[in-house]
């Protein structure tokens, strides 16, 4: 069964997040954070394409929709050459093809999404379509409950829709077609409004704010079989992820019934992508399982578009509310150059059943990367072995290298700007990690028990990063203004797993040490900082009890570090304060760089035991913990089946920080979720 989020929404993501390995990021968040990478270091595929940002509300409701999904794989490390283009892990998603035997779906209702799923057969054992789509529910109740509690002056909506389309056709034996195509879009709508007297001026001001984010894609693939030694599959895709802003404020004069004044923010930002993919299987040789082949991506990207316009009325506007001096009218465009890269790769990898119990998968990848006049290209050597050793018992070694051409600058402040893609180009080089593990694993068939261990080591290289205050608020033609280039990254770790899959109790327990570290020549003179999500200690628990055919209860713990968060601070001239003279060398008066407030530890310790150095991630945050649980009850019904689902989000109502702020001379915590019931209702037929 898959994990639940806050929203008691099924989540593929969530579920891996509970796998040794994998962090989460955020508070309800579907981040994964896999080996001490970054989100944008997940190659995530949706049936061979990527998709660039997988995420409804913010994080907190994947892309993922459980009734469009077939399978899906996680590959943490010992990567096949056929994967390529990002450091951390690969996220497989096929969707369902649909049934091409009878017609059939499902109808669920919930708090924050509902959804309907119907598949069948076009032409019977021939061709099949599945069709899926969700939207979002909640906003249709939090726009009008935000707005009785505002008297009408402010309303908030966050709605969201995705639609997933499969269809497939078989021509013959050897040939099939299949038609993916996936669509998804978020906004965030703010609307206010409200009436102000001036001594001499009665107006109303109006503002709207909407933001509006999402992935689509398109994918053509043809699979033939050219005999029982050679298999081709060939796609040919487009992928789209945009994001954009608009901001507009309006003041009107209800004396002269005239507009005062009129402000529009606007920014786009996005990425397009056209593949071209074709992958053999050769089957040749006695105990080789061989592939090859290639592929090649045209990246359009769009890092950002800005546009600021302000008109005056002067007639409606009084003088004074300007201080004597009226600001010139504004309708400028700041726009970072569109452009183009083309992105190649050529590989070969090849399954070797040396013995009996002995196998090893060894590949090449060649990749290229081309932007402008700069060019990029890399070997990317992969090598896994695996052997069988007593009964029922295997170890396992691996040692890859991985490129990344594009990378992701994150804006932390909570600005304006969204994330920004950005490719590889002269003085930012492609990321690159090379990353070694060992493990072992033992299976217990008596009791349906399989037991892992592994460790790991990754040593990252030309990570990027915003320099110190140069996060992107504003825009500028030449972001390499912003950023430094050529970050180191380490992280190593253990990684124990413990699992049981059949019966009337499944489940697993796994836990996670592990140590992340970053270090950047010019931030803070090259000194390493523990990485943001570096979270020593990972334990999740999950089981699901099935008491009989119609009742299952399931329930999954979580206790992880806490993670670092930076509190930037500085010496501050604590002018009239007792023993300290109005000296500003006393480490005791450090404050905030942004706020005029002394530090304080939010839980235990006092002014004079928060001690914190003017350094980047220089906070680490409590640890997390929450309990999630649920009852599935199910009915068969005269023509289909009812399932109702209910639980809690975090029961004990743990007060976990999602982040830190300073209010009344304190740093606080401000709290996302605590206690959330859901309940769904879906119809199966």
């Amino acid at each position: 069964e898959l994990s639940k989020s806050f929203s008691g929404e099924s989540d593929v993501m969530k579920t891996y997040q509970l796998v040794a390995g994998v962090a989460a990021g955020s508070e309800g968040s579907n981040e994964l954070i896999v080996r001490g990478g970054t989100a944008d270091q997940n190659l995530v595929l949706m049936d061979d394409v990527p998709l660039y940002y997988v995420n409804h509300i913010g994080g907190f409701v994947s892309v993922f929709n459980e009734d469009a999904i077939k399978n899906s794989t996680l590959i943490k490390g010992g990567f096949p050459a056929r994967y390529g283009g990002r450091l951390s892990s690969v996220l497989d998603v096929r969707m369902n093809d649909g049934s091409l035997k009878k017609w059939g779906g499902a109808i669920t209702l919930g708090l924050i999404s509902s959804k309907l799923h119907v598949e069948g057969p076009l032409i019977k054992d021939k061709s099949s379509i599945m069709i899926s789509g969700r939207r979002s529910i909640y906003d249709l109740l939090m726009k009008p409950i935000s707005e009785s509690a505002t008297g009408g002056s402010n309303s908030i909506a966050l709605p969201f829709y995705d639609l997933n389309l499969k269809a497939n056709y078989i021509f013959s034996d050897r040939d099939r077609i299949y038609l993916s195509a996936y669509t998804g879009r978020d906004q965030f709508i703010s609307h206010m409004k409200g009436e102000s007297d001036h001594t001499d001026l009665s107006y109303k001001m109006e503002s709207n704010n909407e933001i509006k984010w999402g992935n689509s894609l398109g994918a053509l693939r043809w699979n033939h079989v050219f005999n029982k030694n050679v298999f081709l599959n060939t796609i040919l895709a487009y992928t789209h992820y945009g994001y954009s802003k608009n901001d507009e404020t309006q003041n009107v004069n209800t004396d002269l019934n005239r507009e005062m004044d009129y402000l529009q923010t606007k920014f786009y930002s996005g990425i397009d992508d056209i593949m071209l993919k074709a992958d053999f299987e050769l089957g040749f040789f006695q105990n080789h399982n061989i592939k090859v082949g290639g592929k090649t991506v045209l990246h359009a990207f769009q890092p950002g578009s800005q546009s600021h316009k302000h008109n005056i009325d002067t007639l409606a506007m009084p003088y004074e509310l300007y201080g004597g001096s009226y600001p010139q009218p504004v309708d400028t465009t700041t726009e970072i150059t569109p452009f183009k890269a083309y992105e190649s790769a050529l590989y070969i990898e090849d399954e070797i059943q040396i013995t009996e119990k002995w196998s090893v998968n060894a590949g090449l990848r060649f990749s290229s990367y081309l932007f402008n006049k700069n060019s990029f290209f890399a070997f990317e050597p992969r090598l896994k072995t695996h052997i069988e050793i007593g009964q029922h018992a295997a170890i396992s070694a691996s040692a890859t290298y991985m490129q990344q051409y594009l990378h992701m600058l994150i804006n932390s402040s909570g600005g304006n700007i969204a994330d920004t893609w950005l490719p590889s180009m002269k003085g930012v080089p492609p990321e690159s990690a090379t990353q070694y593990t060992l493990g072992y694993s033992k299976s217990i068939p008596s009791l349906d028990v399989t037991f892992n261990i592994s460790s790991y080591y990754k040593h990252m290289k030309n990570l990027i990063a915003y320099g110190s205050g140069k996060e992107l608020n504003t825009l500028t033609t030449d972001i390499r203004d912003k950023i430094v280039t050529g970050g180191k990254g380490e992280s190593y770790g253990m990684e124990f797993m413990v699992q049981k899959q059949a019966g009337d109790f499944s489940g697993w327990l796994s836990y996670t040490l592990s140590k992340t570290t970053r270090q950047f020549a010019d931030i803070e003179d090259g000194r390493i900082f523990p990485y943001k999500y570096d979270r020593r200690h990972n334990l999740n628990v999950t089981g699901s009890y099935q008491l009989n055919k119609k009742i299952t209860f399931s329930a999954s713990w979580v206790l992880y570090s806490g993670g670092y968060t930076t509190v930037g601070l500085m010496k501050y001239p604590a002018v009239g304060l007792a023993g300290d003279g109005g000296q500003t060398d006393n480490p005791q008066h450090w404050i905030s760089e942004y706020h005029s407030y002394f530090i304080y530890d939010f839980f235990t310790r006092s002014t004079n035991e928060a001690m914190l150095a003017e350094q980047r991630n220089n906070y680490e945050l409590p640890y997390y913990h929450r309990l999630d649980v649920s009852a599935h009850f199910t009915k068969q019904k005269k023509r289909g089946t009812r399932i109702w689902v209910l639980g809690v989000y975090n029961t004990y109502n743990k007060m976990n920080p999602y982040y830190v702020f300073y209010e009344d001379n304190k740093l606080k915590k401000f709290v996302l979720f605590g206690a959330v019931p859901f309940v769904s209702y879906q119809f199966k037929f």
